[in-house]
């Protein structure tokens, strides 16, 4: 039956038509979870300043895939110093959070979930006090609800952040985990490279959707490259960004089919934007 054809059926006979139980087993990638019940990335903040784990994270994890969680998702592990959104986040930046993170996957799997962790950079979206420095973005916009106003990345660091997120995915590999989520949603640096709002860059980094997305065509690719076919690579990314010249439906669609062509296994649609609490740039 073709799109059209079913395009008019109500969920209770599209559900009639292709049924779907909860409780069955999903393949994603080059691996299988064993229901379709996955639990979205939240900022748990179980974490000390340096962004080790605490014990309460394991034993919270370990209670959802106890609970018979066919996966989970952890909340933002920023990847590079820089990156940091917060003061207590995850972190794995370097090789010596991969014992404690090892110690969780371990316990998730042992009761049968899956465990992916989610990768980010804040961009503009933090403070200095945070990064050390100037927090940096595509282009010099001002981010209006922690009034920040970031400096535009040089191509090296492009470069070296396309870099810092490969590192971050095979120390996650190494510690065990099922595979990625790259954090491109929520006005964090991804989200802030595929926006027209944020990204006015003229060079091969922006302008047209193609250059935009260019950042994470690159670390989809690397990642894809250095773990290979069972190691999965997730997505979160924004649908609209509800701010004038944000990002739109419409284009959003057509940026998921080009990461689909890059190598990324699924992806996490979201409607959001911090931007969207302040009180300007709001589209109605």
């Amino acid at each position: 039956m073709s799109h059209t054809e079913t395009s008019g059926l109500s969920p209770r006979s599209y559900g009639r038509l292709y049924p779907m139980r909860l409780d069955s087993p999903k393949k994603i990638g080059g691996i299988e979870i064993r229901n379709r019940f996955i639990r979205s990335a939240t900022a748990e903040r179980l974490f000390d300043r340096e962004g080790f784990p605490d014990d309460g994270l394991g034993e919270f994890y370990c209670r959802l895939a106890k609970g018979g969680a066919g996966a989970i998702i952890t909340g933002h592990a920023f990847v590079e110093p820089e990156g940091r959104a917060s003061p207590k986040q995850l972190a794995i930046f370097k090789d010596d959070f991969i014992p404690p993170l090892k110690k969780i996957t371990e316990e998730v799997h042992s009761y049968g979930a899956r465990i992916f962790i989610q990768l980010s950079h804040a961009g503009r979206q933090t403070k200095s006090k945070y990064t050390g420095g100037t927090p940096i973005a595509p282009s010099a916009v001002r981010e209006m609800t922690l009034d920040v106003l970031p400096r535009e990345a040089e191509e090296e660091e492009i470069y070296r952040i396309i870099d810092g997120f490969k590192k971050a995915a095979l120390r996650a590999m190494e510690a065990g985990f099922d595979g990625v989520q790259l954090h491109a949603a929520h006005g964090y640096l991804l989200n802030q490279f595929i926006s027209p709002h944020t990204n006015r860059r003229t060079d091969k980094w922006g302008g047209s959707t193609e250059n935009r997305i260019c950042i994470l065509v690159e670390i989809v690719k690397s990642i894809k490259k250095d773990s290979g076919d069972s190691f999965v690579v997730l997505m979160k990314l924004n649908m609209d960004d509800f701010i004038d010249g944000g990002l739109r439906l419409e284009e959003s669609a057509l940026i998921a089919g080009q990461l689909q062509k890059a190598g990324i296994d699924a992806i996490v649609c979201c409607l959001l934007n911090r931007v969207i609490i302040s009180n300007s740039n709001i589209k109605n």
